[in-house]
């Protein structure tokens, strides 16, 4: 499921988008380039809190199913309230000369 349009102004997804909260962790940096990590915490209003983390490699592959402008707007709608206009541009600049 896709949260854009029409589905992205419901009040239920405009509810559980200000419960979301997003982090950098440097420490991911170690990685190096061709690895991710994403941790995934949720807490519940009973107390618990499941926590899942998930790596793997990010190889190359020729093929990709987006083209580089589809690409880097996608990146910018998923950074733009953490980082900023400005500031994604610059980071755009730093990994795509």
């Amino acid at each position: 499921m896709e949260f854009t349009g029409r589905l992205r102004e419901e009040s239920e997804v405009q509810d559980m988008m200000d419960r979301v909260e997003t982090a950098v962790d440097s420490s991911f940096d170690a990685l190096g380039r061709n690895r991710y990590m994403s941790v995934i915490e949720v807490h519940l209003r009973n107390g618990a809190v499941i926590k899942r983390e998930i790596a793997g490699d990010c190889p190359r592959k020729s093929g990709n199913p987006l083209n580089r402008e589809t690409c880097w707007r996608s990146f910018n709608d998923c950074v733009q309230e953490t980082l900023g206009g400005d500031q994604a541009r610059e980071l755009v600049a730093t990994v795509d000369p």
